[in-house]
């Protein structure tokens, strides 16, 4: 009887231990960045950011772009604020680990007037006049600011060939 007893709680002292196995491994300490090298980092990040909306704007495919930009930041930790907003939502998205100033934007255009992204505070402020233009009316500003945002989509497409998003 003393010889069960003793085999059942070995098994179940086994048991125990082997759970623990398949814990996950607790994740990796966040990497920590001089000054130099975390600008040097968000500077790379920052330009292939912007050179794909470029891209994303001018209709082009931005693809390649992306998976650059996806290795450089992986093992980033990432925030992310979304300030939902008609016409133009503002995403943002800051990387703490390279400063507290590491920050992209992205503004797109709200998908009842089409969707798109624009990229710039400029061009966000030239689709919010647009809008402001027919009194803040969502179904009135609906055809101006599509126009704004199609012109900017030319401009890009003028100014940002396929070579450049690749």
């Amino acid at each position: 009887m003393q010889a069960v007893l003793f085999f059942r709680s070995g098994i179940v002292g086994a048991l125990l231990i082997l759970s623990g196995c398949n814990e996950p491994p607790p994740p990796p300490a966040a990497k920590t960045f001089s000054k130099s090298e975390a600008a040097a980092k968000f500077a790379g990040i920052k330009a292939l950011h912007d050179q794909a909306c470029r891209c994303r704007l001018a209709g082009r495919d931005a693809t390649a772009i992306d998976r650059k930009l996806s290795a450089l930041t992986a093992g980033l930790k990432v925030e992310e604020v979304v300030a939902p907003a008609i016409p133009v939502r503002h995403f943002g998205t800051c990387y703490p680990q390279l400063g507290a100033q590491a920050c992209v934007s992205r503004y797109s255009l709200h998908h009842s007037f089409g969707g798109g992204d624009v990229c710039s505070m400029e061009q966000m402020d030239a689709i919010r006049n647009a809008f402001d233009s027919q009194g803040g009316d969502s179904e009135g500003a609906i055809s101006p600011v599509k126009k704004k945002f199609a012109e900017m989509s030319a401009a890009a497409a003028k100014a940002v060939p396929q070579s450049a998003c690749n």
